[in-house]
């Protein structure tokens, strides 16, 4: 699993299967908080190819947030990191 530090003023990519459709629209990300991650941390998109999404909004410095696909875990509001 990748955790990252996001810069607030710099555009950053993620991987697409890290960014979760919400109900109802929008966007999230799993972030990393102790052992915890938690989708909720809700982002503007920008550019997005086969690979990679453009965040525009929604991540501070600091931030942690994970990198690896969680698609399969797009149902989850929390999950445990080991």
């Amino acid at each position: 699993m990748d955790v990252i530090s996001e810069r607030p003023r710099e555009r950053s990519t993620v991987r697409r299967g890290s960014v979760i459709a919400l109900d109802g629209g929008g966007h999230a990300l799993f972030q990393v908080r102790g052992n915890v991650s938690r989708c909720g941390e809700t982002v503007r998109l920008g550019l997005t190819n086969f690979e990679r999404t453009e965040i525009l909004e929604g991540l501070e410095q600091g931030d942690e947030i994970i990198l690896s696909d969680m698609s399969d875990y797009a149902n989850r509001k929390e999950i445990r990191i080991r």
